[in-house]
């Protein structure tokens, strides 16, 4: 639990020691604990981690000692930290840079009526807390106060869906920045001692924030005001400066037909998308209520999975398990192929036959299929005996539709089918929507599907309606209303008019991905923002595609190269040192070096590890 580190300073301060379970958390990207750490160390204590433990001691008496530390970002958790940790220590202490957010209003309040000697003074954006330690503590009753993001979140939810709403005992004063932005939003606000009242609009109006530490716009806010914000009729930019990877939940919105890009730490959202169901994963907290109050305005049925649960399948000789995200083993090596985690479920085969277990480890559905692809909206294909048999299941197992006799995935609910060298599509309940006539079929994605006709390439709509004319060598997925086609042998990008908004002039292109084009140019790979801008020049001789705002790249000559991995703007954050490195999924990704393979967060750290072969060498 990220909780974990907030009673490190506590303990220390009462009994001298510490031992503590070393933090997880949330997914959305690093939350570094070396603050915590070093705030308990200029104290006196020392620090130790073994086996994912933090253990701390004061080195003195079994009392800390009044120390000096200046916090290097504004942190909340480590203002408090030090502070509980403080107000028992021998001497003074002097907290500078701290945090002003309310909850340490609240808990300066609480340490003073219970004995602890603290004086606080504002410091431009920032507060420096000096505390006198004493002996003891005495017991206190204290209110909290209310929960401000919480209900920001209600205002968020109310808005989106054009309602109204009165929430009572709120902390005004805690709420003036969120208040004054759903006002720019259009809302009609009341304002009144501990009560808010608000009506939203016919028509939200877009409005740009930056999220800052209290009392600006908070980062907790800034995923429900994105979701609020596809809502609005123009074009917004959300801009995040505490936490600047806090943005996993941007390809989930566009998931259910929002239209966000990303630049650095700023995500801009175009509204009035109308928006449609699906299953989306969340990574965090806020990006729960993110997707919530998304799934609101939605049509059709929107399923929030947790990213927290899903696990990774690791192998040990001949057998897969699963481990979670922390890097601990949760399943046993039983399987003899296993798939990754989609929706919730994943693929593992027992025995020669496949079934599906959820992020517990559980097998939810029995293993019995020959074949089993990933569940998509709700609903897998699985087949038995030679294959040539299909039926559609629910995530409960239970059969949907029994006559289907050849597998494909369904992609926007319509799958592919082949008959005689012509390709066609059907609907789930196994009836023919666009008849056997092309050359080729795709599979849709953004409404549209590339299909082949007299050996030329083009798109047509879910009624099979042509909606690009067929004059492409070739032609890729839609993803946000792009995709790669070639003409005269080079490559460019159209947009759902058919014209082209980056013109054919690249090798290669690949269908954007996270809001990266692959481009390739004189045998090297480089990335192409979705606005036609070449953020980083081909310099690789291979790439892949962008996750959790990393992508592999191979650096070097196919002799003593190796791969590593870059960010947005084209840093090397991962040292090139694997032999093979995949995407990252859900802030953990697979890679193999030495003869070893493993699994590596986004710091690089590896979480596990298992010997492949002899060619390991021990670093």
């Amino acid at each position: 639990m990220r909780a974990s580190i907030y009673i490190l300073g506590p303990l220390l301060g009462r009994f001298g020691e510490a031992k503590i379970s070393f933090p997880g958390g949330c997914a959305f990207g690093p939350r570094p604990i070396d603050l915590h750490l070093e705030a308990m160390k200029s104290l006196g204590a020392s620090i130790e981690i073994e086996e994912g433990y933090i253990l701390a001691r004061a080195k003195k008496g079994g009392r800390l000692n009044g120390g000096k530390f200046e916090l290097k970002q504004i942190s909340v958790g480590a203002t408090g930290n030090m502070l509980m940790a403080a107000v028992l220590a021998k001497g003074g202490s002097l907290i500078k840079g701290a945090a002003l957010e309310p909850e340490i209003s609240t808990l300066i309040n609480m340490l003073i009526k219970m004995g602890a000697k603290i004086k606080s003074t504002r410091k431009g954006g920032s507060a420096e807390i000096e505390v006198e330690g004493v002996h003891e503590l005495v017991g206190v009753e204290e209110t909290n106060t209310s929960d401000r993001i919480e209900a920001a979140t209600l205002l968020a939810a109310t808005a989106i869906t054009g309602g109204k709403v009165s929430l009572t005992n709120v902390n005004i004063a805690e709420l003036k920045a969120v208040i004054k932005n759903f006002k720019q939003a259009g809302c009609t606000m009341s304002v009144l001692p501990n009560l808010i009242r608000l009506e939203s609009s016919n028509e939200l109006f877009p409005v740009n924030v930056v999220a800052k530490p209290y009392p600006n716009f908070p980062t907790d806010m800034q995923a429900q005001w994105t979701a609020l914000m596809t809502q609005s009729r123009g074009v917004s930019v959300i801009k995040d400066t505490v936490y600047l990877e806090r943005f996993k939940h941007i390809p989930e919105l566009n998931r259910l037909g929002a239209e966000i890009t990303m630049n650095k730490n700023s995500a801009i959202v175009k509204g009035k998308k109308k928006l449609k169901g699906a299953s989306v994963m969340s990574t965090d907290l806020r990006a729960s209520a993110c997707l919530v109050i998304a799934g609101l305005v939605a049509s059709g049925k929107t399923e929030v999975l947790r990213a927290q649960g899903v696990l990774y399948p690791i192998k040990d000789g001949k057998k897969w398990g699963f481990m979670n995200g922390d890097g601990v083993f949760v399943v046993d090596y039983i399987y003899e192929d296993v798939g990754h985690f989609r929706e919730g479920m994943a693929r593992v085969k027992l025995e020669g036959c496949w079934g599906f277990i959820d992020h517990t480890g559980t097998e939810v559905i029995m293993p019995m299929y020959s074949m089993a692809y990933d569940f998509e909206n709700g609903r897998a294909l699985v087949s038995y005996g030679s294959g040539r048999t299909a039926v559609l299941i629910n995530k409960d197992g239970n059969v949907v539709n029994n006559s289907l006799t050849k597998t494909d995935e369904f992609t926007e609910g319509l799958q592919r089918v082949e008959d005689g060298g012509r390709w066609g599509y059907r609907d789930q309940t196994g009836v023919m929507i666009i008849p056997y006539k092309y050359e080729w079929a795709g599979k849709f994605s953004d409404g549209l599907a590339p299909v082949k006709v007299f050996n030329t390439y083009g798109y047509i709509d879910k009624l099979g309606n042509i909606a690009i004319q067929p004059l492409f060598e070739y032609a890729g997925s839609f993803r946000n209303g792009l995709a790669p086609v070639t003409l005269g042998d080079r490559f460019g990008v159209i947009n759902k008019s058919g014209s082209f908004v980056v013109s054919p002039q690249y090798d290669a292109i690949s269908e954007l991905v996270n809001g990266f084009f692959r481009i390739r140019q004189s045998k090297h790979w480089g990335y192409m923002n979705q606005l036609g801008y070449v953020k980083i020049p081909p310099q690789y001789n291979r790439v892949k595609d962008f996750e959790n705002n990393l992508a592999p790249v191979f650096v070097g000559d196919d002799v003593i190269g190796k791969w590593g991995y870059v960010n947005h703007e084209g840093d090397l954050v991962i040292a090139p040192l694997f032999d093979d490195a995949k995407e990252f999924q859900d802030g953990v990704a697979e890679v193999t070096t030495k003869g070893l393979m493993g699994y590596i967060n986004t710091n690089g750290t590896f979480l596990w590890l298992e010997v492949l072969s002899d060619e390991f060498v021990k670093p």
